[in-house]
């Protein structure tokens, strides 16, 4: 039978309702197979990235005040805290104090010195926990840690063919180089020679964020 003109319309709407309904019903079956598919599909940022994002505002405000109402004292307090694993980074308060030397509060050469000084403070005392921890470390964790006797052993004696080049270069790594001292520590490097491997990496950081 033919379709009249007028009907063509009707025709159209009733085979595109019907396209809807269909892909309805799709997306209502795959809603009940995986509830959550449609809110991945979103992609909004997950808690943990604002919870990450209040951190570092926190951080970052503490840290400014911090140089603000110590001015060279709170600078050297911060890097120390930062080079023994505290949760500070060193790069944004050598910053910080390279913009108080833009406004006249600081000399570059005093940021620089305090700077490097409290960077290698911090890194000896997280050498020394690692130094005079060890037995500690053994006896009650090392089970989970999978650390023992022996395998400290082989520790001391990586560091003692490798340590010339892991801890420099591990110094000038963002997030690693407030953690190296530890195992150089643990491995008894001797301190003497961690210090000035320690500075060797430490001072072109703190030198770089400070100047730039």
């Amino acid at each position: 039978r033919k379709v009249a003109r007028g009907d063509r319309y009707l025709v159209t709407v009733c085979a595109q309702t019907l396209h809807d309904r269909a892909h309805d019903e799709r997306v209502r079956a795959v809603g009940e197979i995986d509830p959550d598919s449609h809110r991945r599909a979103q992609r909004y940022p997950s808690a943990a990235v604002f919870e990450l994002a209040s951190v570092t505002n926190a951080l970052v405000s503490v840290a400014t005040t911090i140089i603000n109402d110590l001015g060279y004292p709170g600078i050297f307090l911060l890097l120390v805290a930062g080079s023994s694993g505290i949760p500070v980074s060193s790069e944004a308060v050598m910053l910080f104090a390279g913009f108080d030397v833009y406004k006249g509060h600081f000399t570059l050469v005093g940021i620089l010195v305090v700077g490097v000084a409290g960077d290698l403070v911090g890194a000896s005392l997280a050498y020394s926990i690692g130094y005079f921890g060890r037995i500690e470390l053994i006896r009650h964790h090392g089970a989970k840690v999978h650390i023992t006797p022996a395998r400290l052993e082989r520790a001391e004696r990586w560091f003692a063919r490798n340590g010339t080049i892991a801890v420099p270069v591990c110094r000038i790594l963002p997030l690693v180089r407030a953690y190296m001292s530890f195992p150089a520590g643990v491995a008894r490097m001797p301190y003497l020679r961690f210090l000035a491997l320690s500075a060797l990496g430490g001072v072109p950081w703190i030198a770089f964020w400070g100047i730039l």
